[in-house]
């Protein structure tokens, strides 16, 4: 393995598996808390107390509604949509 391919790796996989651990975050909060918590615990049984403690997780109830903003999504709740037709206008003269 040269020198340029082990930078490349040394470079690239760290960014790969944080693009996945932030998207599996999004899609998925509840599975990575309760994931992230897993590990935190067995941190803690190991003897890495303050490591431990900065890995757990906040609440499992993540997710639209809880008002945690763990997807970063959470806003105003969205208008009620009408069955009204759509009605075109005029774009005028040209």
């Amino acid at each position: 393995m040269n020198a340029e391919l082990l930078l490349q790796w040394l470079v690239i996989a760290p960014l790969m598996l944080w693009s996945t651990w932030r998207v599996a975050k999004q899609f998925a909060p509840r599975s990575i808390a309760a994931m992230q918590n897993r590990i935190a615990q067995a941190l803690v049984k190991r003897g890495y107390q303050r490591l431990g403690s900065w890995m757990q997780s906040g609440s499992t109830d993540a997710g639209c509604g809880s008002g945690c903003s763990s997807c970063n999504a959470c806003g105003p709740s969205t208008p009620e949509i009408k069955d009204t037709p759509v009605q075109w206008r005029d774009a005028g003269p040209r």
